[in-house]
């Protein structure tokens, strides 16, 4: 019994020293009055929840380490976060689209310690011209609208349609209180008849 508290209590304190890389609001980690623009190869990729890692290597005079993809140079390795996988599949955005050496040009935000070779994506861009959104939507980023794919517009705008006809509103009658406050208004389809709620006064009848 005694064993099985110490190890909850070492659990416990292992998450609580450890650092936090789970969903988080922009704000919180990165600095939106920093954007950066990258441009290199891809070099590893991490397809992890809550949020997918995208290295690349950018070429530069004064970098820390050789680059792997351009020869006799210095590049410096940054982490690019995106969003979760699921996300980015729908998007359009697959493992086979990040093979290492691919040229990505990403533009995002750096990290608020700017010492830190981190950034949160926002767009990328394919060696073709194609551009997808990369990031997470909501978090707060100054550009939170996705780009959106073609094939996912098609499939948004058949659901949108769709929802449409299910969701038409059939005619029905209107309460009495409503009745009572339109009198003469009522649509054509209504099975209270138009003359049910007219108010008809007596004739009066004057005395000889």
């Amino acid at each position: 019994m005694i064993r099985t508290k110490l190890l909850l209590s070492a659990a416990g304190l292992f998450l609580v020293t450890a650092p936090v890389w789970g969903h988080h609001a922009f704000g919180g980690e990165f600095d939106p009055n920093k954007p950066v623009l990258l441009k290199g190869p891809v070099t590893k990729v991490e397809w992890v929840n809550p949020h997918a890692w995208i290295h690349v290597e950018i070429p530069k005079a004064d970098g820390a380490e050789s680059c792997q993809f351009t020869p006799n140079a210095k590049c410096e390795e940054w982490m690019v976060e995106g969003g979760t996988p699921n996300t980015l599949l729908r998007r359009g955005i697959t493992r086979e689209s990040l093979k290492v050496g691919t040229v990505l040009v990403i533009d995002g935000y750096q990290a608020r310690d700017h010492s830190l070779l981190r950034a949160n994506g926002r767009n990328v861009t394919y060696p073709d011209g194609k551009k997808l959104f990369l990031g997470s939507s909501g978090t707060g980023a100054p550009t939170d609208n996705p780009i959106r794919s073609p094939q996912s517009e098609i499939r948004n705008s058949k659901a949108r349609r769709l929802l449409c006809v299910r969701l038409s509103p059939s005619p029905s009658p209107l309460s009495p209180l409503r009745r009572r406050s339109l009198p003469g208004r009522l649509p054509s389809r209504s099975p209270v008849p138009p003359m049910a709620i007219r108010i008809f006064r007596a004739p009066t009848t004057s005395r000889p």
